[in-house]
């Protein structure tokens, strides 16, 4: 019987380690799965009891079951009760496995312990115990401490503590001061949808990677330990009112919401998520479809070609202090979206303003003829050297140069 993917991955290592999973959750949450080889502690009346149920599921070969969940709510008066508990299985596990014929027994011991905000349990970082968190016990999604901790944040982002993208894009929009122009409910339904994990958006990918990148070059080789050491002097004052693991969730949430803020006004700052609407003077309503639906496949080739493209697009490196983690809830800022509403073409003026540094980095180009000129510019490789202006010929139609000439026009 399947255990799920945290047991699962854990009894590759059971030799090794033991699990421990903390929790928020109610005690009668527990996935199906878990049910028949889970047993609470408070069920045993001595704790020799306890010792005789342990010896027997690593010693008996009756026992069928590899996995023992040993089930607890963590409070003050249980306190001192659970440290023998984990005394015993420490010793019995060590026993077990430091004879050799059971070193690839995988027999897993698992404590899960419920907690709540009033008797918050003590982290134990030993070598003997994996130590994960699951906000809810149906979904059995870990945030594994001792390694995401010490690991890079943007690391982090990227595996099982990966935050929600489209909560924190849109609470990102949210700290956003458009003109009285655009329609902001409207562009939020766009950015939303980015994300959705019902269909797959390779625009909505590239973002990530973007954020990624940023978040990456902003906090360096720090880690989430390393800002939360940060932050417990200016905190001592205060009475805590977030769980360990709350404020591990919100510090991740945070700093992805303050690299969402300047990714988006780059976006924004270049006509936004817009598609292209060009007109076709047609007697058929499918034809109109079918034209419309091209274009609208164009510009977001040109979108995501240029979007992904760091030169080409550059986004500003956030600068993320501790005063600002302190702050941002408590004195949100807003950041003022100074928008090109008549920009047209994807990215137009960051495709014009690295044209211009190509012409005046280049001393031969104006000594040349324009037809000359514009040849040698299509070959200049953009950033990592995969891309060129060149590229773009194939996607871009006759009526696309169109508007995106007018745009540098209307600048």
């Amino acid at each position: 019987m399947k255990k799920g993917p945290i047991i699962t991955s854990q009894q590759k290592d059971a030799k090794n380690q033991m699990l421990m999973v903390t929790t928020n959750d109610m005690e009668y949450n527990i996935p199906l799965e878990w049910e028949r080889c889970t047993t609470k502690i408070e069920s045993f009346k001595k704790v020799s009891e306890f010792e005789k149920e342990v010896k027997e599921f690593f010693n008996s070969k009756q026992v069928k079951d590899d996995v023992l969940i040993l089930q607890c709510r963590y409070t003050s008066k249980t306190k001192s009760l659970l440290e023998q508990v984990i005394s015993i299985l420490q010793v019995e596990h060590h026993l077990f496995y430091k004879v050799a014929d059971n070193h690839c027994a995988n027999k897993l011991i698992v404590l899960l312990i419920h907690t709540n905000r009033k008797s918050p349990f003590p982290l134990i970082f030993t070598r003997k115990w994996r130590l994960v968190y699951v906000d809810y016990l149906l979904s059995t999604k870990p945030i594994s401490l001792q390694k995401d901790l010490k690991k890079p944040v943007a690391e982090v982002m990227s595996g099982d503590s990966k935050p929600n993208l489209t909560d924190c894009a849109s609470r990102a929009f949210g700290k956003l001061h458009f003109p009285r122009s655009m329609n902001c409910l409207k562009e939020k339904k766009k950015l939303s949808k980015l994300f959705s994990k019902d269909e797959s958006n390779k625009c909505g990918a590239i973002l990530e990677q973007r954020l990624m990148s940023l978040l990456s070059e902003a906090m360096r080789y720090r880690s989430v330990e390393d800002i939360l050491l940060e932050l417990t002097p200016q905190e001592e004052s205060k009475e805590m009112e977030m769980s360990f693991f709350e404020r591990h969730q919100n510090i991740l949430d945070t700093l992805l919401i303050l690299a969402f803020v300047d990714v988006l006004l780059v976006v924004y700052q270049n006509g936004g998520f817009k598609v292209l609407t060009i007109i076709y003077f047609s007697f058929t309503k499918k034809k109109k479809q079918v034209n419309l639906r091209k274009n609208n496949q164009e510009y977001q080739q040109l979108f995501e070609m240029a979007l992904s493209n760091s030169e080409l697009v550059p986004m500003k490196t956030p600068t993320i202090t501790v005063n600002q983690l302190l702050l941002v809830a408590i004195e949100p800022e807003l950041y003022v979206v100074r928008a090109r509403t008549k920009s047209l073409f994807p990215f137009s003026h960051c495709i014009h303003k690295w044209c211009q540094q190509q012409f005046s980095s280049n001393k031969e180009l104006p000594s040349v003829e324009i037809a000359h000129r514009v040849t040698i510019l299509e070959q200049v490789p953009i950033g990592n050297g995969k891309d060129s202006l060149k590229q773009w010929e194939s996607i871009c139609s006759e009526k696309a140069n169109g508007i995106y000439a007018m745009d540098l026009i209307r600048k």
